[in-house]
């Protein structure tokens, strides 16, 4: 409860600071909980790396803020907290945050035992029966396969490794980023294989940066297309050029160009 509270009081202190100093410190904020490795407990992982590099080319620190998720949100609409690591757009969302390419890999892998042979397709899974893992209430993009489904709560990487080996389930699919680091920080798992490039491919993700940021200014986008769905990628305003967020964007999409944000996640999860 203290952490909590000194979080608030630091997020709330950050309103008046930036107006006072010329620092430049962009303020991340995320949940408690770890999702390695994205983000740790005590907030190392890709995140901090590839944010915190971005940062600091244009001068900027990164600083790492733990609440509730709704407290986040709430931080966002204040302008408060900066941005949210990954944030998928509704309208909802952009009523109070604008939508930057982070570039970070989304692609899932499918995870079977090592009795089931290379796969170069989802459909050629339907041979094995699979009795695959969902999790109650959520979607799996193996949905469309027909078999059993072995049903449970709160699945996390290694409870669905455990289940796999101990065949209660046939294969299983997550981020290949967390299966790639889970594997390499237990390199006990024998008798698995994964299957890459089974799904397609899927649009680059994007962070959520607060329109009330002291960091964020925009224009109108000569571009927009009324003809088509407001979207990340048919936005009705941009980033103004002279605001630190559009510096930001830059900078992420420079790390990518350069093979920099590929370097980074190589040291989670190359062996």
């Amino acid at each position: 409860m203290k952490k909590t509270l000194l979080a608030i009081i630091l997020v709330v202190m950050y309103g008046k600071s930036a107006e006072l100093t010329n620092e430049c410190t962009v303020r991340m904020g995320y949940k408690p909980n770890a999702k390695e490795p994205y983000i740790f407990k005590d907030g190392r992982g890709i995140y901090r790396d590839v944010y915190g590099e971005a940062l600091n080319r244009i001068g900027c620190r990164l600083e790492i803020i733990r609440l509730p998720k709704r407290r986040i949100i709430y931080h966002l609409k204040k302008g408060t907290i900066d941005f949210y690591p990954i944030f998928a757009y509704t309208d909802e969302r952009a009523a109070y945050t604008y939508f930057i390419p982070n570039w970070l890999p989304n692609q899932g892998i499918v995870v079977t035992r090592d009795d089931i042979p290379p796969l170069h397709s989802l459909n050629e899974l339907i041979r094995y029966q699979p009795t695959l893992l969902k999790e109650i209430g959520g979607y799996s993009p193996m949905e469309a396969i027909p078999g059993k489904r072995f049903e449970t709560t709160d699945i996390n990487v290694a409870k669905a490794f455990k289940l796999l080996l101990y065949k209660r389930i046939d294969a299983f699919s997550m981020q290949d980023v967390v299966i790639r680091h889970y594997l390499k920080d237990h390199p006990e798992i024998k008798g698995i294989r994964l299957h890459s490039g089974l799904f397609p491919k899927v649009e680059t993700k994007t962070l959520g940066f607060s329109r009330s940021s002291p960091h964020f200014l925009e224009q109108a986008n000569p571009n927009y297309d009324p003809g088509k769905p407001v979207s990340p990628y048919n936005p009705m305003t941009v980033m103004d050029v002279n605001s630190t967020a559009y510096r930001f964007a830059k900078s992420l999409e420079e790390l990518h160009q350069s093979g920099a944000i590929k370097k980074i996640i190589e040291r989670y999860t190359r062996p």
